[in-house]
């Protein structure tokens, strides 16, 4: 697998070089004004590479190449990471943006960037199944919203009982 934008530089071989120790857990990241940094570059990346989606027109059904924005995904943001031999998940980082302030350790620091990072992410792909370039129902699955509504129905049978 080649890493994107590098000729035969392969992960494995930059890492040895980047300076990263391990695949464990350790803090790669040194502020949250980097993780920030990283994460307009990813955004810049989603966009100047569209997705080329078919679609058929007219009556004759000419092809038709569609360019689609790519989502912003937390996903596709670790992948981004781990091709520029940063790190490999950006999950401690997220579940400690989670919670209290007192309990997030190390990760305190990079709280507010993660929550904005996260909103962005989350205002692209509405925004983009509102305007129809994503699937509406696969967004609001995979971010949680849901169109709920509840319905009462009552049922009543009426049995006749007779003796003849």
């Amino acid at each position: 697998m080649e890493i994107k934008g590098e000729k035969d530089t392969k992960y494995w071989d930059k890492r040895k070089t980047s300076g990263i120790r391990s695949i464990g857990r350790n803090m790669n990241l040194e502020s949250p004004e980097q993780l920030w940094g990283l994460a307009c570059d990813y955004f810049k990346d989603c966009d100047s590479t569209p997705w080329v989606k078919t679609d058929y027109k007219g009556k004759d059904a000419m092809e038709v190449q569609i360019p689609t924005t790519a989502p912003y995904l937390w996903s596709g943001f670790d992948s981004y990471l781990f091709s520029q031999g940063i790190c490999t998940t950006l999950k401690d980082y997220r579940t400690a943006s989670r919670k209290p302030k007192g309990e997030q350790g190390i990760y305190a620091p990079f709280s507010e960037v993660i929550t904005h990072i996260d909103n962005i992410m989350v205002t692209q792909k509405v925004s983009g199944a509102m305007v129809g370039a994503y699937n509406s129902n696969l967004v609001a699955r995979l971010e949680g919203l849901a169109d709920k509504t509840e319905t009462e129905v009552s049922v009543i049978k009426e049995t006749k009982i007779g003796f003849e």
